[in-house]
């Protein structure tokens, strides 16, 4: 991208292919990989084009060895015995720019291509926060060459196409997305308010809506009021207590009930460390919510779980 990495005069081009250029020499010469892993204690990972972030993590290890002042002397001179250019103080503050603007990056791409957590009700507001990150980075003194890179990153005004905004901003008006965020323990209609605080209410009518369409048609719902019933008919004084002493299930009054609990579910917390389980879900009609539930939070899983099995 012009102004970080396109051109001759782009801070990080020259960086880059000192870089490129040692991993290339430690996967293509078996004495050079031997040197390096003999000054710095280990193999360097290296870039590759099938494996998520692989560009990022090489240049995250790279990285931990140029910080080590011992360590990046004894890679120079490695670097030296091959004909490779060495790394100075300018190339080490590059590279800490360029990991510390793309860890937020890489991090969610971990966790959105994760199998372990793998529910459409986390894309969002892991989309929102690796925003935050990224442009709360632009107070960051230390980021100086870098800020190119985070506006390529948010807005890129030359090729909108590629940045957040052109790429993810609409998802955000996106309400089945919200919906799958409404209804996710870790997340619930707080996280909707900060995603899209205009659609909020939409959301919260629509998932009291959605859930009563399903306890419409619950037969465990009929059997309860048929064993309420049954008890009512059962006692003798019956006669006596007139018609109205069962209670109608009216819909106001189910209505009423789910916005009640939808209400007292929002204000409980659960830690995001904690795996997702059904007790997670609201207790009344715990079977409707499961259901709306897996409706929009069990999509597809993302390609790198396919690929696993």
């Amino acid at each position: 991208m012009p102004g970080w990495n396109y051109g001759g005069r782009s801070p990080f081009t020259k960086t880059a292919a000192k870089a490129q250029a040692l991993w290339n020499c430690q996967n293509r010469r078996t004495v050079a990989a031997n040197q390096i892993k003999e000054a710095v204690g280990k193999k360097l990972q290296t870039p590759g084009v099938t494996r998520w972030n692989s560009y990022y993590d090489s240049c995250a290890g790279l990285l931990e060895v140029l910080e080590d002042p011992e360590k990046k002397d004894e890679l120079n001179v490695v670097s030296r015995k091959q004909g490779l250019p060495t790394f100075y103080e300018g190339d080490k503050d590059l590279v800490a720019q360029y990991c510390k603007i793309m860890k937020p990056i890489a991090e969610c791409l971990d966790i959105l291509q994760s199998e372990k957590n793998a529910y459409m009700g986390i894309f969002l507001p892991y989309l929102r926060l690796m925003k935050d990150q990224v442009v709360g980075l632009r107070t960051d003194a230390s980021i100086v060459e870098g800020q190119e890179l985070i506006k390529y990153l948010m807005e890129n005004h030359d090729n909108p196409k590629v940045a957040f905004k052109g790429r993810f901003e609409h998802l955000f008006q996106d309400m089945d997305l919200l919906m799958a965020t409404a209804l996710h323990p870790h997340f619930k209609l707080g996280v909707v308010g900060y995603l899209n605080e205009g659609l909020k209410e939409n959301i919260r009518r629509r998932v009291i809506s959605e859930v009563m369409s399903k306890v419409a048609m619950a037969p465990d719902e009929e059997v309860r009021y048929a064993q309420a019933q049954h008890v009512i008919e059962d006692d003798p004084f019956t006669y006596m207590k007139g018609v109205d002493t069962l209670p109608a299930a009216t819909p106001d009054h189910l209505q009423e009930e789910l916005e009640n609990t939808y209400e007292g579910w929002n204000r409980v917390t659960v830690k995001r460390t904690t795996p997702l389980s059904l007790d997670q879900l609201p207790l009344f009609q715990r079977k409707a919510w499961l259901d709306v539930f897996i409706r929009y939070n069990t999509p597809l899983p993302s390609s790198a779980a396919v690929e696993r099995h």
